[in-house]
């Protein structure tokens, strides 16, 4: 599947929507304060951005991985 070009504003907006709406964030009362998208050297698989949440608390690891990763199958930023 041939990835969407874009902005780094605009796959922070798709992340953050996608993962502030999963059930599992929503249960924590808490919003996921989304990073915007670094971009790196293309790695195996194409993908060439990547979202580093530092710090504590940042929301759940386990859904947080599973958006970014279903986002990097989807999007690369535009050059």
């Amino acid at each position: 599947m041939e990835r969407k070009l874009v902005s780094p504003e605009e796959l922070q907006r798709e992340i953050d929507a996608r993962l502030n709406t999963k059930q599992e964030v929503l249960d924590t009362d808490a919003i996921v304060p989304v990073p915007l998208p670094q971009r790196t050297t293309p790695d195996a698989g194409g993908c060439n951005w990547r979202v580093d949440f530092d710090g504590a608390g940042a929301g759940p690891e386990d859904v947080i991985s599973r958006v970014v990763g279903e986002m990097q199958g989807r999007y690369n930023l535009r050059e």
